[in-house]
């Protein structure tokens, strides 16, 4: 069962309650919260539910302090593209694992805008590396090849005309292909150029 002092139990009950018509003035009387927490609170409630179930299933990784300090300040970061940010550092902290307690809230002096320099750098590399990984599927979902019995047949007739082992790709989406002639040596060469004017 999941604890009712949870931070998902309770966005889960003022999400429950906002829809029943209570007024967020009331709520926050109620929980004895400020409307920044009970916005934060909400913003759990659109998670999707993998991610919310791997939270659950590691308390000690993700603590209120870990929810609303490092997600829920930065909704609209962790929103972007379905999620895939939030996804991304879950999955990230999951393989670390909880190496120690977490801290106790301390009032620390507040820091720049985003967070320390160390922690921007580290934000950038890795939203480097997840653009990188979308950019690589989408290139790959893009280069749709000839079917295979076109391609074959394509590959042969080059094969016969030249004699040399051929690969022919078309991009769809580009309307462009790309002719690649396999050769062994400087003679090859010599005899494709000659066969080619």
């Amino acid at each position: 069962m999941e604890n009712p002092k949870s931070p998902f139990a309770i966005a889960h009950y003022i999400y429950s309650e906002i829809n029943k018509g209570k007024s967020s003035h009331t709520l926050e009387r109620e929980l004895k919260l400020s409307k920044y927490y009970i916005n934060k609170h909400i913003w759990l409630c659109t998670w999707p539910k993998e991610l919310v179930d791997s939270c659950l299933f590691y308390p000690d990784i993700f603590t209120p302090r870990i929810l609303f300090s490092t997600f829920a300040s930065r909704q609209k970061y962790y929103s972007k593209n379905e999620f895939e940010y939030l996804r991304t550092e879950i999955e990230k902290l999951i393989q670390k694992g909880a190496k120690h307690k977490p801290r106790k809230a301390v009032n620390y002096p507040k820091m720049r805008a985003g967070g320390s320099l160390i922690t921007q750098r580290v934000r950038k590399e890795n939203l480097k590396k997840i653009e990188k990984e979308l950019a690589i599927k989408k290139k790959i979902n893009e280069e749709l090849k000839l079917n295979l019995e076109e391609l074959l047949y394509y590959q042969q007739q080059f094969k016969e005309l030249l004699g040399f082992h051929v690969v022919v790709q078309y991009s769809k989406s580009k309307q462009e292909g790309e002719i690649r002639i396999n050769f062994k040596n400087e003679k090859d060469l010599d005899y494709l150029l000659s066969k080619m004017n």
